[in-house]
């Protein structure tokens, strides 16, 4: 039977294994919604049920189709921020200097890539997303009207 302290150190280790993964890819990865980022966005001519479609099916493929169809990977502000958070915790729970260095990097990265136009920090994704009740556009187009 596993006692609170072996709990505790698979925990650790866990977070210490993501960590290592997210940084050693840079932070980025993919994003669930993201296929909006795909050359193929422009053959949806802007119709909500294409775009709708585009968006499930790089979701849902049963196997890798993002760099097939022109997606790369990306880091995502709401990602940062979950990092962010994490390594925070991390820190308060540790006290271990890596963590807070970790987090001030990772908010520091976020204050340069707010969003423009905005007179308060606020982040929004790089692409859109389509859903069945509508399309949230990307953070370019609910500015400046522009993909």
């Amino acid at each position: 039977m596993n006692t609170p302290d072996d709990v505790k150190v698979s925990v650790q280790e866990s977070i210490r294994k993501v960590s290592r993964w997210v940084e050693q890819h840079n932070y980025q990865a993919y994003d669930p919604g993201d296929g909006g980022l795909s050359f193929l966005r422009y053959f949806t001519f802007d119709i909500h049920f294409l775009r709708r479609l585009l968006t499930a099916t790089v979701l849902r493929v049963p196997f890798h189709i993002r760099p097939l169809i022109g997606v790369k990977s990306h880091t995502s502000t709401k990602g940062m921020g979950y990092m962010g958070w994490g390594y925070t915790k991390m820190y308060r729970l540790t006290r271990a200097e890596e963590y807070r260095r970790r987090a001030e990097f990772v908010f520091n990265w976020l204050m340069l890539n707010r969003s423009k136009g905005y007179q308060h920090y606020c982040w929004g994704n790089h692409f859109s997303f389509s859903t069945r009740s509508g399309t949230i556009p990307d953070i370019h187009q609910q500015l400046y009207g522009v993909a």
